[in-house]
């Protein structure tokens, strides 16, 4: 990636509203240069959209939760593409991804909830749902009323 790409998405990892005017100033290049960076980085898929970054407990949701999966059996294949099309349609997840760890689990999901009973209801349905291919599972929660440090992207810019 060249320097000024860089540049430029560093500031937006910053603030992805910021205005080609403003980002031209920070990374001291022309305005229609930026515009032309940042539809490369678009075009290229460096971004996938702008999103704010939300005070979660100020919206109503009340809980974060980290679910970490042990995949029973990986030659069920259809089990697996309904696993991963059940977390990409649902709106309580955040993120969801494969990975190593946690006592050889194999799958992680993050999911927001507004309250304790909503959470409950995602688990049942996801233990109802996928109970022949779970092994186990094991959960955190964290209320949003207590968070130490919320998401954002800003650790990114020094990765650049």
């Amino acid at each position: 990636m060249e320097e000024k790409m860089k540049r430029v998405l560093s500031e937006l990892l910053l603030d992805g509203r910021e205005s080609d005017r403003c980002l031209a100033e920070k990374v001291y290049v022309s305005q229609p240069t930026v515009g032309k960076i940042r539809r490369k980085l678009e075009d290229e898929g460096y971004i996938s959209g702008y999103s704010i970054m939300p005070i979660l407990s100020k919206m109503d949701v009340e809980l974060i939760s980290f679910i970490a999966i042990k995949w029973k059996d990986y030659k069920k294949v259809q089990d697996l593409k309904n696993f991963e099309s059940f977390v990409q349609n649902s709106e309580m997840v955040f993120f969801a991804a494969p990975g190593e760890g946690l006592q050889d689990k194999t799958k992680i999901i993050i999911t927001f909830h507004r309250d304790y009973r909503s959470y409950e209801f995602f688990l049942r349905e996801l233990r109802a749902d996928f109970t022949d291919v779970i092994e186990t599972m094991d959960t955190f929660i964290v209320s949003t009323d207590n968070i130490l440090k919320n998401f954002n992207f800003n650790g990114l810019k020094s990765m650049l």
